[in-house]
């Protein structure tokens, strides 16, 4: 999920080698390494994913260097725990390079391919890739009894680290496992590559998810009708089906995908035992609902994914309450919503009835025109007991109520690169303390959304797209 960093790079699609680096202070570095060929992700075959948080595997990290070096192959092999790891030629290169030498001194006979690389170790490897020279610097002090302190002191000098706790770096982080976000600027100094910061793009468009999303696109539309479903075992999966009903989650790991759900209830898909369950990935469907109905309801379940979906009807698309960490709604074409102007239409209502936390990412969504004449209020509304942290990412997002975005109690928000639809009231009402970021975010006529645009007490910082 986003943090709020400084130097913020937009990837808006169809910008931009991966859609999860958005936000990420490493994005032009990772850019720089994919466009040299370092890397082509984390997610094969389709490969459209970077995982910058991911931790760096001692295999992964020769690879990186291999390729980056364009290290020959080498003529044996050292170790004898890579047999049958597709990095086994890469690390048999950086071993004949003389930039490694195995994972279990004095013998050296294992690499540990698989063990997460520490910075430490990172910064031995790049001591030696490049031949740094020995520092006269002491540049940190948390290295001190670290057998890798020398060659930490050698990247700082080649300015390759910077430190780990900025803005005061003067700390290194030795035994912290390496991110591949971290890794990627690591790599792009060390080579010197330009970092690339990819292409703004305006807003994302019916027709820039339309190709990927509902149903008919992971397989053929389904032609099968069922009725109302409760998916009540681990691991579940529901596929290829017309449900005449609404759907019940109660187990966890439950995955939704190529379905159409016609509900004539409340909600359509809910999931809201009490306790706390784990894993909803709903994709590649249409969700259908009618006036009053709530498309989602969650309470209480972490790790959610609503992605390309299109989803029509209903009055709010979420509704949720609880702890509802890694919830994820991207690339849905959200439209045609139902009511009249007694109701009360929010897009997401977060934290209504009880205290609601986790990092939720709402991003490159397609958010159609509220019809004349329903009464609404605001595309998200963190209301009573919201303590999330909330991104708003590479939206387009129409007239909406009457701030658009608005958050109350503890929550946060960050804004970035959405476009907004000029005859929105407010972009903004920010009455939470924060910190909120609010970044590169426009109207439909190309004019930027300014602070004149955002309203509240809570404390904002505006970057821009430059």
């Amino acid at each position: 999920m986003l943090r709020l960093a400084i130097a913020i790079a937009l990837v808006l699609p169809p910008g931009g080698t991966f859609v999860d680096d958005t936000g990420s202070v490493h994005e032009p570095n990772i850019e720089a390494i994919a466009g040299a060929g370092i890397t082509r992700g984390c997610n094969p075959p389709l490969n459209d994913r970077f995982c910058p948080e991911a931790s760096v595997t001692r295999a992964e990290m020769a690879t990186f260097l291999s390729r980056g070096l364009d290290l020959p192959p080498a003529e044996e092999s050292y170790f004898g725990d890579d047999n049958g790891s597709i990095h086994e030629d890469n690390i048999d290169a950086v071993a004949a390079a003389g930039i490694v030498k195995g994972c279990d001194p004095p013998a050296n006979t294992s690499f540990c391919p698989g063990r997460s690389i520490t910075r430490a170790e990172m910064a031995t490897m790049l001591a030696r890739a490049f031949t740094y020279p020995l520092s006269t610097v002491d540049h940190f002090a948390d290295d001190d009894a670290s057998i890798h302190e020398s060659a930490i002191n050698a990247i700082a000098d080649a300015g390759v680290t910077l430190g780990c706790n900025p803005p005061d770096n003067d700390e290194f982080c030795p035994g912290d496992p390496v991110t591949r976000g971290q890794m990627a600027s690591f790599l792009t100094r060390a080579l010197g590559l330009a970092p690339i910061r990819p292409p703004y793009v305006s807003y994302v468009l019916p027709r820039d998810v339309g190709a990927t999303i509902g149903v008919g696109v992971i397989g053929p539309a389904p032609t099968v009708h069922v009725g109302s479903q409760t998916l009540d075992t681990d691991g579940a999966i529901l596929e290829n089906v017309i449900v005449d009903g609404c759907v019940t989650v109660t187990a966890n790991d439950v995955t939704i995908r190529n379905v159409i759900i016609n509900c004539g209830g409340y909600y359509p898909v809910k999931a809201n035992e009490p306790g706390v369950q784990t894993g909803l990935s709903i994709h590649h469907s249409q969700i259908n609902g009618l006036i009053d109905t709530k498309l989602f309801l969650l309470n209480g379940i972490r790790n959610v994914t609503i992605a390309n979906n299109e989803l029509v009807g209903g009055d709010d698309t979420v509704f949720a309450d609880g702890d509802l960490d890694g919830f994820v709604f991207t690339r849905n074409y959200r439209r045609d919503p139902l009511g009249d102007s007694s109701s009360h239409l929010d897009g997401f209502q977060l934290g209504e009835f009880g205290v609601t936390t986790g990092d939720f990412e709402i991003s490159f969504n397609y958010f159609d025109e509220i019809p004349d004449g329903i009464g609404v209020t605001d595309l998200i509304f963190a209301t009573n007991y919201s303590e999330m942290h909330i991104d708003v990412i590479g939206n387009y997002i129409s007239e909406h109520g009457w701030y658009t975005l608005r958050v109350y109690n503890e929550a946060t928000m960050n804004v970035l690169g959405n476009t907004f639809a000029e005859t929105v009231n407010w972009v903004a009402l920010f009455n939470s303390p924060g910190p909120h970021w609010f970044e590169c975010n426009k109207f439909t006529d190309g004019s930027d959304a300014t602070s004149d645009h955002v309203a509240g007490s809570g404390g904002v910082i505006y970057g821009s797209c430059d």
